[in-house]
């Protein structure tokens, strides 16, 4: 049966949906200015959620009547994932609050680490998606508390660790990681007279 279209609703699939559309958003911008930064953020991202589903229990705080199980899909099951249903509703770290959490974090440490001071409007795009879409998961029975404050833990260490790991070698180096100051020298461009023009922060350099 289709929801209802009404501003609720929209509200309701937006947030549900907001993993799908912030992945797809970091694929295509990665695309678009030729990066592989989102390659490097979803290996450190699904290994992180990965290991919050081994963390799951084999018990379950909800109600496993065949009602409240229809209930549940209807407002909790965006996709039918590679994992069946008694298995993703077992009590453990919430994978919506890994996600939120995980990207916040791995975005905040770019920026923190940027002297120009970049990408704070985006981040607080983040955290109002990723409180928006914990609350109506928790007031819809989603996830308990206990298992959203499990999947942010997570999510916060599980970034912290891989961004600084990433910071701190070659390969693929920090130049792959978001809102870092990047090479400058990257962006020249050859003039009519064989010499570069390079941007190095707001003026243009001429080398050659």
């Amino acid at each position: 049966m289709p929801i209802q279209f009404n501003p609720k609703s929209i509200i309701v699939f937006a947030s549900t949906v907001s993993p799908v559309f912030i992945t797809f958003y970091l694929i295509l911008e990665g695309a678009f200015n030729g990066h592989v930064k989102f390659i490097v953020y979803l290996v450190g991202l699904f290994a992180t959620i990965l290991m919050g589903i081994l963390l799951r229990g084999d018990k379950t705080s909800l109600d496993t009547s065949p009602d409240s199980m229809n209930k549940y899909v209807k407002k909790c099951v965006t996709f039918d994932g590679p994992f069946n249903m008694s298995h993703s509703i077992r009590d453990g770290p919430s994978s919506h609050a890994i996600f939120h959490f995980y990207t916040i974090m791995y975005m905040l440490q770019g920026i923190v680490n940027n002297p120009n001071d970049i990408g704070w409007p985006f981040a607080l795009l983040l955290i109002i998606i990723a409180a928006t879409d914990l609350s109506l998961r928790k007031s819809n029975m989603c996830n308990t508390m206990t298992d959203i404050i499990k999947g942010a833990t997570l999510g916060i260490f599980g970034s912290i660790l891989y961004w600084q790991a990433i910071n701190t070698t070659s390969f693929p180096g920090k130049e792959q990681l978001y809102f870092m100051k990047e090479n400058t020298m990257k962006k020249c461009k050859l003039s009519k007279k064989l010499k570069f023009r390079c941007k190095k922060g707001g003026k243009e350099v001429i080398v050659g």
